[in-house]
């Protein structure tokens, strides 16, 4: 995870940390995941904004019309167009170290 540091002041709503994705965005992601692979709901949608948590996140990332509109479906489709390598990748390399750490 970055560090800021100095004088300037980031806004959390459009910092856009090391995985390419700011801070909503990540945890929209992660929380599509938690939904789809273990049927966990971990906001309300109403919360969002949208009338379903799958439109949010197609609102949240400007998808189109043409994306699937269940949470299955469209965390299928986003993890077909790579929109999980990064975040992935982060927790592989987060694993790694913890387990270097462990011996």
């Amino acid at each position: 995870m970055t560090v800021i540091k100095g004088n300037s002041q980031h806004d959390l709503r459009t910092y856009v940390f090391e995985d390419g994705y700011t801070l909503q965005q990540n945890m929209l992601l992660r929380a599509l995941k938690m939904q789809a692979q273990h049927g966990i709901l971990m906001t309300n949608p109403r919360v969002t904004g949208y009338t379903s948590f799958a439109k949010a996140v197609i609102g949240n990332f400007k998808l189109g019309d043409k994306t699937p509109k269940t949470c299955k479906n469209l965390y299928k489709y986003l993890k077909e167009k790579g929109y999980y390598e990064s975040i992935e990748k982060m927790d592989s390399k987060r694993h790694r170290e913890e387990d270097r750490n462990t011996i």
